[in-house]
């Protein structure tokens, strides 16, 4: 670790402080993301090993580089290549606010070469996030970071981690949140259409705090489904009626209307809901946030949808 001179503490993710740092002999500036090792409780992280063994294994220009790897007593470090802003941040800079509509589509083009990678390879990320998306200063790169959650693929689907473990809850896949415990690549391409929504809204699609809210807000929007996409799902909506109920009277609030009809819930006009995006994005849009997982959009079909056909995308592709 002597090889770098830290500069200033950038913000933390997932419990590990960043640390903005250069390379002493390049000059190149990098990443330093510090995890702390308590041997007494757990040794090494799962998560760690996890992300050091994935970012050596893909190579794609649309994924964090990882440089190396060092320690001082317990505090590894990752070495990551440095880019200035999550994606989070960025929709709310002077470039984005200017050039939005462009940027937006040379951003979610790289995000979806990015994740049609990883799937190529066999790997879901699992917690695809607007923080966890890096940019530089003008949003002319974009990078996937935070392999913490990915896991490789195994064919046929074995039983993985349940949904409550991974993903961040507002990017959370439905059948995630059904607690199925074998599930694709499909999740990923949930969280990219959560992406999507939120650089057109500049907020998150959905709001909720727990899970149940969730739901509620997914079958608001999109419509309840049948049962043979969700089996036992009358019961689930009773549990959820009941739960916004019970909500409503321990905060003294009536119902929200949305709720009245929440058993036999319709789609609503999702245009409505990202005011500003063309027709084919509406479209795009709606391939990726399919309540069945079975019919929502694959990252390689999203990247030749007709959404990127114009001469807005003419500098992305030569990238």
């Amino acid at each position: 670790m002597d090889k770098y001179e830290v500069f200033r503490f950038i913000g933390t993710v997932g419990g590990c402080r960043l640390l903005k740092a250069r390379h002493r002999s390049s000059g190149d500036l990098v990443t330093l993301k510090e995890v702390s090792i308590n041997l007494s409780q757990e040794g090494v992280p799962s998560s760690l090993i996890r992300e050091i063994s994935f970012l050596i294994e893909l190579d794609h220009k649309n994924i964090v580089k990882l440089f190396d790897v060092g320690n001082i007593g317990r505090r590894v470090y990752l070495v990551l290549e440095y880019l200035p802003h999550d994606l989070k941040s960025f929709l709310f800079s002077n470039f984005f606010l200017y050039l939005g509509r462009t940027l937006m589509k040379g951003l979610l083009y790289q995000l979806l070469k990015g994740v049609a990678y990883c799937h190529s390879h066999k790997t879901i990320h699992r917690d695809l996030t607007c923080e966890n998306l890096l940019v530089d200063e003008r949003g002319k790169i974009l990078k996937i970071t935070n392999f913490g959650s990915a896991r490789a693929i195994d064919v046929p689907f074995k039983t993985y981690t349940g949904g409550s473990q991974v993903t961040t809850l507002v990017y959370r896949a439905p059948e995630l949140l059904r607690g199925d415990s074998k599930y694709s690549t499909a999740v990923d391409m949930w969280s990219v259409g959560c992406i999507f929504a939120e650089m057109v809204r500049k907020q998150t699609l959905f709001s909720a705090t727990t899970e149940e809210v969730l739901l509620i807000q997914i079958f608001s929007l999109l419509g309840t489904p049948d049962e043979e996409i969700w089996p036992d799902i009358n019961e689930l909506c009773k549990r959820l009626r009941a739960y916004a109920e019970n909500q409503a009277k321990t905060l003294n609030k009536s119902i929200p209307p949305l709720l009245e009809t929440f058993d036999k819930s319709e789609p609503k006009e999702l245009s409505k809901y990202v005011k500003g995006l063309e027709e084919s994005g509406v479209d795009l849009l709606s391939k990726m946030l399919r309540v069945n997982p079975r019919t929502r959009i694959t990252a390689s079909e999203a990247l030749k949808h007709p959404y990127f056909r114009d001469k807005d995308m003419k500098p992305v592709l030569r990238f």
